[in-house]
């Protein structure tokens, strides 16, 4: 498994150098919207600027309702209990994959999150590219303290042999 990551970060590192040579090659910036304009024309542009939107909302929606989720929890052990009318999605699936209507009827923290969005892409450019910027440092910032912090519990021991002997990998 190890060496699956190690070739699919080359595989990564491989794909941003040839995307930033592409990119570096069009007088604009812009995303797959701008590739796809240049290359196939306006038509698959608008498309593929369309689907990107419809990406981009669904992402979305299952990030803040993953978040309301984690919310709802931290202020359940906090001892504020919010009515769960205002904390679930109005549908769900029952069991049997069936929708069935939940008694809810919003999910309040969710489109919270949805209008602070919303609210900082409104603030223009510079403030929607400083809030990603600060946003981009604290999960950074998060993953260097965990790998910092965790890298002392590795069990060094656990890589020896670093293949196991088997009839699958010969002895």
């Amino acid at each position: 498994m190890i060496l699956s990551f190690i070739i699919s970060g080359c595989c990564c590192v491989i794909y941003a150098l040839c995307f930033a040579e592409m990119a570096a090659m069009y007088p604009t910036s812009g995303s797959a919207y701008t590739y796809a304009k240049v290359s196939f024309g306006p038509l698959v542009g608008f498309l593929t600027g369309w689907a990107l939107i419809a990406e981009y909302a669904f992402c979305m929606a299952a990030v803040c309702v993953g978040w309301s989720g984690y919310v709802v929890g931290l202020l359940d052990v906090m001892g504020w209990m919010l009515p769960r009318s205002l904390v679930s999605a109005p549908l769900d699936f029952n069991s049997d994959h069936e929708i069935v209507f939940t008694g809810s009827v919003i999910n309040l923290p969710a489109v919270l999150l949805v209008a602070l969005a919303v609210g900082v892409i409104c603030m223009g450019v510079i403030a929607s590219s400083r809030f990603t910027t600060i946003a981009v440092g604290i999960k950074v910032s998060v993953v260097i303290v965990f790998i910092t912090c965790g890298v002392w519990f590795i069990d060094w021991d656990n890589y020896s042999p670093f293949v196991p002997e088997s009839p699958e990998f010969g002895k």
